[in-house]
């Protein structure tokens, strides 16, 4: 509900606006959002700052429709079929 989205919307300002790094390296990943879920080596942290350090967006939850990609070591069936779904319309 509506609490969720202000959740999610207050931490993307969070971490995209104020957490983010003064400058940027590239803009290779310039107006795309990445979603990291679980366990990754390198670590979430590390790999926010590397997106945020080449001009993408970190997202802390998947958003439906607003989220552009997904880096996880492994991913449930259920979500995998979701997020299919989802992409294909």
């Amino acid at each position: 509900g509506r609490y969720m989205r202000l959740k999610k919307d207050k931490l993307r300002y969070q971490v995209n606006v104020t957490g983010r790094p003064p400058n940027t390296a590239s803009e290779i990943f310039k107006g795309i959002s990445i979603f990291v879920n679980g366990y990754t080596d390198p670590s979430a942290l590390e790999l926010r700052n590397l997106i945020q350090l080449h001009g993408g967006e970190y997202h802390c939850y998947y958003e439906y429709g607003i989220t552009t990609y997904v880096i996880a070591t492994s991913l449930a069936n259920v979500k995998c079929c979701g997020w299919k779904a989802v992409r294909s319309g």
